[in-house]
């Protein structure tokens, strides 16, 4: 109608028309027979090489292999994480924060970094460097916030947990997003691994990650992407670790020594993937070209249960300690605890963790429970 004038009876009796018309059913269809490269249970395998049956199709399976496009592609979208090291650019009054913000990877779809937030280790040195970064990148304009990584007793987990989420939360309260660069200053002796660790886990925890410039003073070069740890061991990253999706844990390190990249290639993608019997029907799914293996399993439950802790002891082997971690709803249906306590007799023992339920609950307090930190602790 756009800007048209229509009088109103006009309008009516076009209303009136549609109201009126009448309803063509459309003819029922014969069903036909379509070949598909898997048994009608398996069919999102095999999405990618010929369109859906309709509704009322009778499906013709046949025995596939690995040569379907679901197991050809895509072959590998993954990156091999590296990280670059630059020389520090100093000046009269210390480390030039302008070329921090210039040579750390701006993130996709960024043009520049919307704000700095700086976060100091507890060591003496660390926090004057820290202030003079914020200072210089509040006078070029750009807005900056200070934070500093409290000193913490290597045993109390809990207070490290808690000064994760505590700062992370203080800086999108203080405007963070997708396009702020987050920069560590580790202190100026040793501890550089530990600062490590500190720097990637925080950076990971607003918005599903931002960038990190770690800025460091030793003599020597630590590779950002071996295993870094807390200084507790309870909190770690692996860059190696597919599971981590390639995903660096710094985007650069700033140091005295002479600029170069560390490199490393992802590890290989071993997931829990059992021969089906026949009770279970997989469904295949796949995220960044990572097979993970999804069964649905059709059989009596007391087997299943005594399945899934026997695929998980011979798989992860009988030192592994797990966290059966279940919400409300599945606390008191009981099979939360029934796999706790059937890996328990396989010899396997672990920890049973029960939380709230909804997404009232996704928060930080619902899921680190002293008691569960210190288990995971002292299994590690």
């Amino acid at each position: 109608l756009g800007s048209a004038k229509v009088e109103p009876q006009a309008l009516d009796a076009v209303l009136q028309n549609l109201i009126n018309m009448p309803v063509q059913k459309t003819p029922a269809r014969a069903a036909r027979t379509v070949e598909c490269a898997k048994p009608k249970a398996a069919w999102c395998s095999t999405f990618s090489q010929q369109p859906l049956p309709a509704s009322g199709d009778v499906v013709v399976g046949k025995p596939a292999g690995t040569d379907s496009l679901f197991h050809e592609l895509p072959k590998s979208v993954l990156a091999d994480p590296m990280v670059p090291y630059f020389q520090l650019t100093t000046t009269s009054e210390g480390i030039d924060v302008a070329s921090i913000i210039a040579q750390t990877p701006l993130p996709k779809g960024a043009a520049e970094f919307s704000s700095l937030h700086v976060v100091a280790s507890p060591a003496a040195d660390a926090e004057a460097c820290a202030q003079s970064l914020v200072r210089d990148a509040e006078a070029s304009g750009k807005r900056a916030r200070l934070y500093s990584w409290p000193a913490l007793s290597p045993t109390d987990v809990d207070a490290e947990y808690k000064a994760f989420f505590g700062i992370a939360s203080d800086m999108i309260l203080n405007g963070a997003d997708r396009s702020s660069l987050l920069v560590f200053v580790a202190g100026g002796a040793g501890g550089d691994s530990e600062d490590m660790a500190v720097a990637a886990i925080l950076g990971m925890l607003p918005f599903r990650g931002v960038q990190v410039a770690f800025v460091t003073q030793q003599q020597e070069y630590v590779d950002p992407l071996g295993r870094v740890q807390t200084a507790s061991g309870l909190f770690e990253y692996n860059a190696e670790q597919p599971e981590r999706m390639g995903r660096c844990p710094l985007a650069a390190v700033f140091g005295p020594l002479p600029s170069r990249t560390f490199r490393r290639s992802l590890a290989a993608w071993r997931p829990l993937k059992p021969g089906p019997l026949a009770e279970e029907k997989p469904a295949p799914f796949k995220i960044g070209a990572l097979e993970l293996p999804m069964v649905t399993y059709e059989g009596a439950y007391e087997s299943g249960v005594a399945r899934l802790a026997t695929l998980l002891r011979e798989h992860f082997g009988p030192s592994c300690f797990p966290v059966v971690a279940v919400g409300e709803t599945g606390d008191a249906l009981g099979y939360g605890w029934d796999i706790h306590r059937a890996l328990d007799a396989d010899g396997v023992s672990g920890f049973y963790f029960a939380h709230a339920s909804g997404e009232s609950f996704k928060c930080p307090e619902a899921f680190g429970k002293p008691e569960l930190l210190k288990e995971i602790s002292a299994a590690k």
